[in-house]
């Protein structure tokens, strides 16, 4: 269920097609009733596959948790902590928040994920990942948000940049120059032209990319603009190879950064600790000098 189709789970568990089937048909003979439906793209499960799945959700949480709270006897020396990220915190929050906690806890290890905010709170809602990093996450009552700031889009350019200096923009006034947006799916691409529509103007970008560090690049390099929050180019912005203006429309200056968890689960001591420390981070985190 967490894969969306047998081919997938059975490449996960490392088995063939077949044997995934077998044990999903002696199951459902077992409970006496059906547990997926299959459609053109994959399978869903039913209400009574959605309920077993929760089920063995939540047992392996308690497992989880049952098995970090002995390892803590002996000071935290093994567990494994997942994560799920946008890709703006993979430069610097992140690999710091890990460096700091594994010079305390050398025997935990880490798995990190990286997709769009979407994909983070999917990795979060089935138990793939015991926390999430993302923008705008914390709308849905399933889950806990542990840590909370403003995370407004700036138009970020090369300080060398005629706009460079202004203390607000107005989209139009953005609108005729290069500019580099994200995927269409991607949240701060929806934001921005959803702004950008309510303003009654088109935005036609010079380059279309999911990846932060190829729309960094091309503000850095004075190509053009980008649209950017503000994490990801902090740094940057300190230093001076970027400058980073706030945008006059509301819409893109009410976003905010999350960090979450899944309200029906208590984590693992490892990544309670974890999130403590990267919370502390992330406070810190445009209070400290450039590099």
């Amino acid at each position: 269920m967490q894969h969306g189709s047998i081919r997938a789970a059975a490449e996960a568990l490392h088995v063939a097609q077949s044997a995934v089937s077998r044990q999903l048909q002696s199951l459902e003979q077992e409970l006496a009733v059906q547990l997926i439906e299959r459609r053109a793209r994959g399978i869903a499960p039913t209400p009574a596959g959605e309920l077993l799945f929760r089920y063995w959700r939540d047992a392996n949480f308690h497992v989880e948790r049952l098995r970090s709270e002995i390892d803590a006897l002996q000071g935290l020396r093994r567990g494994n902590v997942r994560i799920a990220t946008v890709e703006s915190l993979t430069t610097n929050l992140l690999p710091d928040a890990i460096e700091k906690f594994r010079a305390q806890h050398p025997g935990i290890t880490f798995e990190v994920m990286m997709s769009g905010s979407d994909g983070v709170a999917q990795a979060v809602r089935s138990g793939e990942a015991e926390m999430g990093f993302g923008l705008n996450l914390g709308s849905s009552p399933e889950f806990n948000v542990v840590h909370r700031v403003r995370e407004p889009i700036l138009a970020v350019m090369s300080p060398k940049h005629a706009l460079a200096t202004a203390r607000t923009l107005s989209l139009s006034r953005l609108a005729g120059w290069p500019i580099a947006l994200s995927m269409r799916r991607n949240g701060i691409r929806q934001l921005v032209e959803a702004a950008a529509t309510a303003a009654g103007i088109t935005l036609e970008p010079a380059l279309v990319t999911n990846s932060v560090e190829l729309q960094h690049r091309f503000a850095r390099t004075g190509q053009g603009i980008a649209f950017l929050p503000r994490l990801p180019c902090a740094q940057s912005i300190k230093s001076g190879l970027l400058a980073g203006v706030h945008i006059s429309d509301p819409a893109l200056n009410s976003g905010t950064f999350d960090i979450i968890t899944l309200a029906a689960r208590k984590l693992p001591l490892a990544a309670e600790e974890f999130i403590s420390i990267a919370r502390q981070e992330l406070q810190n985190y445009f209070l400290k000098p450039s590099r």
